[in-house]
């Protein structure tokens, strides 16, 4: 898992000092897909991640990860299957940032 440091003026939502983090995710075929993380949040010792493929687009649509497994600079993470943890955590996100609109 890789982590980068980008700086993107064109996303709307964080002003031109933020810099938004991205994450290289390896999914079961081997694809490398990157997410652009917009937020983080802690649960009864567990770190979720809200996140999107393409900042560029205002109505892209955020997925919410649960990170498994750390080893060294690797990190598992993967989608909350459960549907009481997942709204929990949804609602977590957004009772946090006022930055973004989450809708179930």
């Amino acid at each position: 898992m890789e982590k980068n440091n980008d700086n993107f003026d064109e996303f709307d939502e964080f002003d031109d000092e933020d810099v938004i983090e991205s994450i290289t995710v390896t999914d079961e075929d081997g694809n490398e897909i990157e997410f652009y993380i917009l937020d983080v949040v802690e649960h009864k010792g567990g770190t979720y991640l809200l996140v999107i493929e393409d900042i560029e687009d205002d109505d892209t649509e955020a997925t919410i990860i649960k990170e498994v497994e750390v080893d060294g600079d690797d990190v598992v993470y993967e989608l909350i299957e459960d549907e009481e943890e997942f709204n929990i955590i949804a609602e977590l996100f957004e009772n946090n940032n006022e930055d973004y609109d989450i809708e179930l």
